[in-house]
């Protein structure tokens, strides 16, 4: 922008210096040229010198002024034009899609459930006090050997590795114990119960919504205020048959129960009695093991180191056996008395069971806990009839 300034300055200044110099010249008269050596001139008679018409001064002819060359406009240096801020496009408000009113489902209408026809109860036969047990008479069959090699790998619980969901705690002031023997078609007797009867027991359970739970968590909630589910119910099976082996734990197992093993140490090498090796792999798949004592003796006729042997010894056997603290008694054929307990309590036990017929509660004792015997002939309908005034 300046350099156009100035030579537009410079040409105004030039065309001033062009008309100055013609002014000048026109004004100016022409002096003769005079020779060196003047002759003589007659001196003529003066003749008025007319007064010289003054020449009209020539109007300098004005030069055409030369047409200002005009001043290069410059093009002004366009401002950046801002590009015009997109105006947000308003996303559309999505229109809410009316949600489709469910039609009501109808609720099937129950058809009336036929009324069980009730099975006559049979009473339980009184067990025997020296039932069944084989037990060495000699002292030396006492003593416990050295326990058999456990094996390295055990078949692995798919069912422990399940998270339990979170239960609220509600207290539960009575709990059903059942007290099952032997789960066998082979044979007869009045604590034998058939197969298909103690599965009708498991799938009235699952039908019903109640769960198996263990002693120890029994004891848990009683004590220490642990959650157990809306229906617990427990599962103790005496004296440590084969068969609680091959056929409870398996369908126990399948179902992600527990149950409560009460063994006798000295019948492990006996036969049809479980072995340590099946003790230890039920004890490591979820199973609780318990103690029927060391010998299955009446509890209420010893006193002193006799008394404390039996129930001390197998408490120790088994929980070196299972790699857990063994802590729940069982008073073989429901024997006991005022010492028995006291025993058991310094002992170690937690907690034992009796064969007093009833509903546990938290009220009869922790050492004197009743249960519910199941005997040949109790399926399903029958044990419904028995946990409803619970209603189970």
């Amino acid at each position: 922008m300046k350099r156009y300034v100035l030579i537009i300055l410079s040409i105004l200044i030039l065309i001033l210096l062009v008309a100055c110099g013609e002014t000048q010249t026109s004004q100016t008269i022409p002096t003769p040229t005079m020779s060196s050596t003047p002759e003589p001139t007659p001196e003529p008679t003066p003749e008025p010198t007319p007064k010289p018409t003054p020449e009209p001064t020539p109007e300098p002819t004005p030069e055409p002024t030369p047409e200002p060359i005009p001043e290069p406009t410059p093009e002004p240096i366009p401002e950046p034009t801002p590009e015009p801020t997109p105006e947000p496009t308003p996303e559309p408000t999505p229109e809410p899609t009316p949600e489709p009113t469910p039609e009501p489902t109808p609720e099937p209408t129950p058809e009336p459930t036929p009324e069980p026809t009730p099975v006559p109860t049979p009473e339980p036969t009184p067990e025997p006090d020296n039932y069944a047990y084989i037990i060495p008479s000699t002292p030396n069959d006492l003593i416990i050997p050295n326990e058999p090699e456990i094996p390295e790998e055990l078949p692995p619980d798919e069912l422990a590795e399940e998270p339990e969901p979170e239960i609220p705690y509600v207290y539960h002031e009575k709990v059903p114990i059942l007290m099952y023997h032997e789960v066998n078609d082979q044979l007869s007797n009045s604590l034998y119960l058939s197969v298909e009867d103690f599965i009708s027991h498991l799938d009235y359970f699952e039908e019903a919504g109640i769960t198996p739970i263990s002693m120890q968590q029994l004891y848990d909630h009683w004590v220490n205020e642990a959650p157990i589910p809306e229906k617990p119910i427990v599962l103790t099976f005496d004296d440590g048959y084969e068969s609680m082996y091959t056929t409870v734990y398996p369908l126990l197992k399948e179902r992600g129960w527990s149950g409560t093993f009460f063994c006798i140490t000295a019948a492990r090498w006996s036969e049809n009695f479980l072995t340590s090796e099946m003790i230890f792999e039920m004890a490591a798949n979820g199973m609780e093991i318990g103690s029927h004592t060391k010998s299955h003796s009446e509890l209420d006729t010893l006193t002193g180191d006799d008394l404390w042997h039996e129930l001390a010894d197998s408490r120790d056997a088994l929980s070196t056996l299972t790699e857990k603290d063994v802590n729940i008694l069982c008073y073989p054929s429901g024997r006991y008395n005022a010492e028995t307990r006291s025993t058991a309590e310094e002992v170690g036990y937690i907690c034992a069971v009796t064969t007093n017929s009833g509903i546990a509660a938290e009220s009869q004792g922790l050492y004197t806990l009743k249960r519910i015997r199941i005997s040949a002939g109790c399926n399903a309908v029958w044990l419904k009839e028995t946990l409803s005034p619970l209603k189970y």
